[in-house]
C-alpha cells in the first residue's frame, strides 16, 4: 500500500478518493500477499498478509465512516482472530501452515501496540477531537 500512498500524494489520485484508494488498494495487496506467501511458501509474506488485512479493515471503516474510537476495539477483535486462525494454521498441511507463525506474532504485535496506543491517545484528551 505504500506505493500507491507516495502516488496519492504526487498526485495520481484525487484528494477526495484517498479512503476509496485504501480500500482498493488494501484488497489487492491482501490477495497478492496471500497468493504469494501460499505459491511460494516465504513467511515473510505471511506478515504482510497480516498487515494488509489490518489496513483493509481500517480502509473499510474509513468508508463506512465508522467513528476512530471503534478502530482500536476492531483492531484488537482482528487480532484475536489472527491468534486463532494462527493457532491452527500451524498444524496445518501445507500451503496454508506457512501463515502459522506469521499470522501469530502479527496478532501478538498488533494488541502489544494497540493497547499502550489506544491509552496514551485517550489520556491525552486526542479522542475528544476526532
Amino acid at each position: 500500500p505504500i506505493d500507491f500512498y507516495a502516488i496519492y500524494l504526487s498526485g495520481g489520485f484525487p484528494r477526495e478518493a484517498w479512503p476509496q484508494v485504501w480500500l482498493a488498494v488494501s484488497g489487492l495487496c491482501l490477495v497478492a500477499y496471500l497468493f504469494t506467501a501460499l505459491r511460494i511458501q516465504a513467511q515473510f509474506f505471511g506478515y504482510l498478509v497480516g498487515i494488509a488485512a489490518g489496513s483493509l479493515l481500517c480502509a473499510v471503516m474509513k468508508v463506512t465512516g465508522v467513528h476512530t474510537d471503534w478502530w482500536s476495539a476492531a483492531v484488537s477483535v482482528l487480532a484475536l482472530v489472527g491468534a486463532l486462525l494462527a493457532d491452527r494454521l500451524i498444524f496445518a498441511p501445507a500451503p496454508w501452515k506457512v501463515l502459522g507463525r506469521p499470522l501469530w506474532h502479527v496478532a501478538m504485535a498488533a494488541v502489544t501496540a494497540i493497547m499502550p496506543l489506544t491509552l496514551a491517545w485517550y489520556a491525552t484528551g486526542r479522542a475528544e477531537s476526532q
